[in-house]
């Protein structure tokens, strides 16, 4: 009899494959998805309303304390077949402004600032050889030498009037302040008159030199610089903006147009930073003397502009500004005629500035 049965097992069935990793894979996909989005949709909404409410506050009463800096460097040079360096002078000034809102009238503040400490230095070279260098520190005033005229501008008052966009209309008490300046350093120049003045290209030797430091108190420059830090924001909503900018040197007005964008934004903060616009442009000024009245016709032959600034709770944090501009042009008088005697060439001027503008207590570190 024939068995039916062949003696093997009957196959087992395969187990299902459990849906729980994959539920748990799924809902983790869709969860982090979700975060993210809700992250992208904060930030956006972040950075909306900064841009939304960039504006600077002003409120009768409101009171701040700044730090100034300016770093002031001028060179000029022969430039025919080749260049010769004549002579590089550097001029330091910074100075804590402590300020107040003394008036809001149709959203122009007018603000007063009364100048509480200052330090500066002065160095100049010549044809290679470094000249006199001075530092003055008002804290530490023992030992200063010429810059110990600087000492005068402690607790002087600037006032300038601001609008909402960081636009600065008016300065006024600088040229008194650089008046009374300009006599201390007379006094200062007379003192050191034996040792004073070195050598040091024309104009750019001992008392000439300390008196660039002026420039970082005159309403014109100090104008300029406030502007520059300050007005950085945009008129109406937009992502990218111009603003037209005027700067007072020693070698003429310098014109540019600066294009601002947004940069990094965080929780009350935003950051700003701009470039020039073309190029640097350059009118020189009537009656010009020093450095001017050595050059007719000063043309701008390179130029860069660059600036950082971070704007949070209805005010600048810090501001950054780094300026330069080459310029060049055929030498006027005497100048001209020892230069073709020489075989000719043309006078360049190369005038950088680097201005830095931080509230008191404000920490870059923030981004």
């Amino acid at each position: 009899m024939t068995s039916t049965h062949s003696g093997a097992m009957p196959p087992c069935p395969r187990p299902r494959a459990s849906k729980a990793p994959r539920i748990m894979h799924q809902t983790f996909k869709a969860g982090l998805v979700a975060a993210l989005l809700l992250a992208a949709s904060q930030f956006a909404a972040a950075q909306t309303t900064e841009k939304k409410d960039l504006a600077w506050a002003f409120n009768k009463g409101d009171k701040s304390s700044y730090t100034l800096h300016w770093g002031l460097e001028i060179g000029q040079s022969i430039r025919g077949q080749q260049t010769m360096e004549m002579g590089t002078i550097k001029v330091n000034v910074a100075y804590t402004l402590d300020q107040e809102v003394t008036e809001v009238t149709e959203g122009v503040a007018t603000i007063k600032g009364k100048i509480k400490s200052i330090k500066a230095s002065t160095s100049v070279a010549a044809m290679g050889m470094p000249g006199p260098e001075e530092t003055y520190d008002s804290e530490k005033p023992d030992g200063a030498g010429i810059l110990k005229f600087l000492e005068k501008a402690l607790d002087q008052e600037i006032v300038f009037k601001m609008k909402t966009t960081g636009e600065v209309t008016e300065v006024t008490g600088g040229e008194a302040m650089t008046q009374l300046l300009a006599m201390a350093l007379a006094e200062e120049a007379q003192k050191a008159a034996p040792n004073g003045g070195g050598g040091g290209m024309p104009g750019m030797g001992g008392a000439q030199t300390a008196q660039m430091a002026l420039i970082a108190f005159a309403d014109a420059s100090l104008k300029s610089a406030l502007n520059m830090l300050n007005r950085v924001l945009p008129s109406e909503e937009a992502e990218t903006w111009d603003i037209d900018h005027e700067l007072k040197t020693e070698v003429g007005t310098m014109s540019f147009t600066g294009k601002y964008k947004f940069g990094e934004a965080a929780t009350g903060k935003t950051r700003i930073n701009f470039k020039n616009e073309g190029e640097v442009t350059m009118k020189k000024g009537e009656g010009a003397a020093g450095i001017q009245a050595m050059i007719k016709d000063l043309k701008v032959v390179d130029s860069k502009v660059k600036g950082l600034s971070t704007f949070g709770a209805g005010h600048i944090l810090n501001s950054e500004v780094e300026f330069m501009a080459d310029a060049e042009g055929e030498p006027a008088g005497m100048l001209k005629q020892r230069l073709e005697m020489m075989g000719g060439g043309k006078l360049g001027v190369k005038y950088g500035l680097k201005l830095r503008y931080e509230r008191a207590g404000a920490k870059k570190s923030e981004f």
